[in-house]
């Protein structure tokens, strides 16, 4: 997934013209979203909605 996130940085960088700022927040959030696929001993082929949805549910009962 490292490969990945560079890549994706990258285009947005390049091709997306986005601010550092910006950058840095979508490689903290893509971070923090390796960190929970890993704790959940998911790869990365087997991420769905379903996984998505739980990790949406967590940062939402995190921000109250």
């Amino acid at each position: 997934m490292k490969k990945l996130t560079k890549k994706f940085l990258i285009f947005l960088k390049v091709e997306k013209n986005f601010s550092p700022h910006t950058l840095r927040a979508y490689e903290s959030d893509l971070s923090q979203f390796k960190k929970f696929i890993g704790e959940q001993g998911t790869k990365i082929k087997k991420i769905d909605h379903k996984l998505l949805r739980t990790y949406l549910v967590l940062l939402q009962k995190n921000c109250k």
